[in-house]
């Protein structure tokens, strides 16, 4: 997993956005699923839903055919 961009929301001062690049579906699911089951990430998780007031969410994005992120 590469992280290509973070960006910071306009107007929104608790909205962070990475943009995460996998190497395919099955590099995504695995890494996806060693993160979520690491303890420390429930931690990671109850700690930012308590300092923003909007809960996280994640947006599966696929570049278009001429993207530099394909």
């Amino acid at each position: 997993m590469r992280v290509v961009g973070s960006f910071t929301v306009a107007g929104d001062a608790d909205a962070v956005v990475w943009i995460r690049r996998f190497e395919d579906d099955a590099d995504r699911e695995r890494i996806l699923d060693s993160v979520h089951q690491d303890p420390r990430c429930a931690d990671l998780a109850a700690t930012v839903s308590a300092l923003t007031s909007d809960p996280a969410a994640t947006t599966r994005l696929l570049p278009t055919a001429g993207s530099a992120l394909r």
